[in-house]
């Protein structure tokens, strides 16, 4: 059974953190604060998660999201994870151990630094981001660049930190920007701050028109 914990795992109480197991594969961002991670349709045909109790499931998705909040970096404490994850009854961190999904770690010589900042503090953050007032040019190009297709319907996110790398565009490649938004909308488009930092404008061979 894939709760049956073997003979090591009887260590696992003496570490003081735990961290999900392959967690770049759940990963979009791969160098900031993720608000959102993937979770695969092949879950569920995967023999260990398949074995777990139905509670099991449940807590290791939200321990993912937990993860990525706390730059997978979790304390080892069922009881402070229960709270975090708003959960009825405690994790059993113990059988998530055995499957493979989490592992047990100790803390390097330097403590770990968490992500603790507060939702009241995002909260205002993302108002301030929600109240800026983008240029003109800027707000035409957010409209028409479509973002990434997920097969339903397009995606697209981080307004402000696309924002941010417009303005350090010049006046020419704004316009190729926008004249190239419209061409977005892929499986694997990137988001928009990266598609503009990297220039990916460039990519398809656009002429400007001086009326563009």
């Amino acid at each position: 059974m894939a709760c049956q914990p073997g003979l090591a795992f009887f260590l696992w109480c003496k570490m003081e953190f735990i961290r999900v197991i392959d967690w770049e594969n759940l990963q979009h961002y791969k160098d900031r604060d993720p608000k959102w991670i993937k979770v695969y349709r092949g879950m569920l045909s995967n023999y260990n998660f398949n074995k777990l109790p139905d509670a099991a499931k449940g807590h290791l998705i939200l321990i993912w999201l937990l993860a990525a909040q706390l730059n997978n970096q979790i304390p080892n404490d069922p009881a402070w994870i229960k709270e975090q994850i708003h959960s009825q009854e405690s994790p059993d961190i113990e059988c998530l151990v055995t499957a493979g999904f989490l592992e047990c770690y100790e803390a390097a010589d330097k403590p770990v630094q968490l992500r603790t900042e507060s939702y009241a503090e995002k909260s205002r953050v993302e108002k301030r981001r929600t109240n800026r007032e983008y240029d003109e040019k800027f707000e035409m190009f957010w409209k028409r660049f479509r973002g990434r297709w997920d097969g339903e319907e397009y995606v697209k996110d981080g307004k402000y930190n696309a924002w941010q790398v417009w303005q350090k565009l010049t006046e020419k490649e704004q316009r190729l920007a926008w004249a190239a938004s419209s061409k977005t909308g892929k499986k694997f488009t990137v988001n928009a701050s990266r598609w503009l930092e990297e220039k990916r404008f460039d990519d398809y061979g656009i002429t400007l028109k001086p009326e563009e």
